[in-house]
C-alpha cells in the first residue's frame, strides 16, 4: 500500500497532496536546512502542554504516512511529521543512514529546545532509526513507540533483485522513492547489527505495537526488542492479532493508546 502511494507521488506529484493538506487542515509546514539538505516537515497546531510527538515513516514513504494523526491531531498531542532524507519534495538525494541520523538529530534538537522532550514514533525501518535517536540523544527523547518495527538484523532479507537494481545502469528504471528505498534497505542490516550492541542504552519508556499477522516485519521482532532493550524505564507491548504491517493506516487508535501508555 505505501509502496503504491510512493510510486503515485513520484509520478503525479507530492505537491498537490501537500497543498490540499495545508489548505484544509490547520497544519504548519517547516523546511529545515540540515547540512545542505532541505527537509520538509509538517506539524499540527499546538494543543496543550503535552510533549510533542515526532513521527518517522518507513520505506518507501513520506510524512503523509501519518496523515490520520495530522488530521485528528491525536487529541491534544502536537504531531511533527518530517519527510525523511531522500523522500521529500525538496530533498531527492540518495539516503545514507548514518548521515541521515545527523539530519534527524537536528530536527529533534529543534523541538527539544522548546522545553519538552519529544516522544519518538517509528514505523518499520523508521523504528530502527527512532531507537538509534533515543540512544544518541537520551537527554532529548521522552519516550519511544515502535510500530511494526524491524530491529532484529537476523530477520532482514536482501533479495538478489535488490542488488541488481542498485546498479547505476538499472536504477533509473525505478521511481525516485523506490530507488532510494532500495538503497537504504541494502544498508539497513549493517545499521541494525551496529545498533544491536547499543539497544541496552535506551533509558526512556518504550512501547511496542505489532500485529501477529505482519507479513513484512515478523512478530519475532517483538521478542528481540524485549530482550535487548533491557535498560528502558518501562516496556509496554501491545500485541495485535490483526492489522498487518501498516498499523499507522489500519490501527491508528492502537498507536495512540501506545502513546498514552508512556
Amino acid at each position: 500500500m505505501v509502496f503504491l502511494h510512493s510510486v503515485y507521488d513520484d509520478i503525479f506529484g507530492y505537491a498537490a497532496k501537500q497543498k490540499n493538506l495545508l489548505a484544509i487542515l490547520q497544519i504548519k509546514q517547516k523546511i529545515f536546512d540540515c547540512g545542505g539538505r532541505e527537509i520538509n516537515c509538517f506539524e499540527s497546531a499546538q494543543r496543550s502542554g503535552l510533549p510533542p510527538v515526532l513521527f518517522l515513516h518507513g520505506t518507501p514513504g513520506n510524512a503523509f504516512d501519518w496523515s490520520w494523526f495530522l488530521k485528528k491531531a491525536a487529541g491534544d498531542i502536537r504531531i511533527i511529521a518530517p519527510d525523511r532524507p531522500g523522500f521529500g519534495p525538496e530533498d531527492k538525494k540518495a539516503p545514507d543512514l548514518e548521515k541521515d541520523m545527523l539530519v534527524l538529530g537536528e530536527i529533534l534538537s529543534f523541538y527539544a529546545e522548546e522545553g519538552q522532550k519529544p516522544i519518538l514514533v517509528g514505523h518499520s525501518l523508521g523504528g530502527g532509526l527512532a531507537a538509534r535517536m533515543a540512544i544518541d540523544c537520551p537527554d532529548k527523547v521522552g519516550g519511544l513507540v515502535l510500530v511494526g518495527s524491524s530491529l532484529d538484523p537476523e530477520l532482514e532479507r536482501i533479495f538478489p533483485a535488490q542488488r541488481v537494481f542498485a546498479k547505476a545502469t538499472l536504477s533509473w528504471l525505478l521511481t525516485r522513492s523506490v530507488r532510494n528505498s532500495n538503497i537504504e534497505l541494502l544498508q539497513y542490516p549493517g545499521f541494525l547489527r551496529a545498533l544491536q550492541l547499543r539497544l541496552s542504552e535506551i533509558r526512556c519508556p518504550v512501547a511496542v505495537v505489532h500485529a501477529r499477522n505482519d507479513r513484512l516485519v515478523p512478530y519475532a521482532n517483538v521478542n528481540y526488542i524485549r530482550s535487548h532493550c533491557t535498560g528502558a524505564a518501562a516496556m509496554n507491548i501491545i500485541e495485535l492479532e490483526t492489522g498487518g504491517h501498516y498499523l499507522n493506516f489500519r490501527r491508528p487508535r492502537d498507536v495512540t493508546k501506545a502513546l498514552a501508555s508512556l
